[in-house]
């Protein structure tokens, strides 16, 4: 997927590997303002994340990990705890394969998210995720998956992302 908010940010992130802070900085702010979603070079994604809606209204952590398959819509957070102890590395989640984040959700704090998750439009996560389960609601409330095959639609049964951009 070689959606133009995709192109800019691994503009940004190669940039960013190879010793050009400011010029990666330069991109993510034209990406910022071409696309109005925040994806700092730093963070560790690829091709397998797909921001539905051209990122609009997205925020992500610089110390975000995609681990995998992931479909993300508009206006979600994913971010640290802005208050308590922060441990440098430790201040963002991490996310499993096949996860389906919905409009408005937002995950904060050092939480994984497992593989086959679903997280709810308007959910807030503030703890773990574990395999198989959604997360709806505010506090998220978590409750397990029957069928993981709904996941199909978006990712295909072998985890490839089935969604057209």
């Amino acid at each position: 997927m070689d959606t133009g908010y995709y192109k800019l940010w691994r503009l940004s992130n190669h940039l960013h590997r190879n010793g050009h802070p400011q010029a990666a900085q330069l991109v993510k702010r034209w990406l910022r303002q071409r696309y109005a979603c925040d994806l700092p070079p730093e963070i560790v994604m690829d091709f397998r994340v797909a921001l539905v809606h051209n990122g609009l209204g997205v925020v992500i952590n610089r110390q975000t990990v995609f681990k995998g398959y992931a479909v993300v819509f508009q206006n979600v957070t994913i971010g640290d705890r802005a208050f308590g102890d922060r441990v440098e590395g430790k201040e963002a989640p991490v996310i499993g394969n096949r996860v389906f984040i919905g409009a408005s959700a937002c995950l904060i704090g050092n939480v994984n998210i497992g593989d086959n998750v679903i997280i709810g439009a308007g959910a807030i996560v503030t703890k773990d995720v574990p395999s198989g389960h959604r997360a709806i609601g505010n506090p998220a409330i978590y409750t397990p998956i029957a069928d993981t095959s709904i996941l199909d639609r978006w990712f295909g049964p072998e985890g490839n992302t089935g969604y057209s951009f």
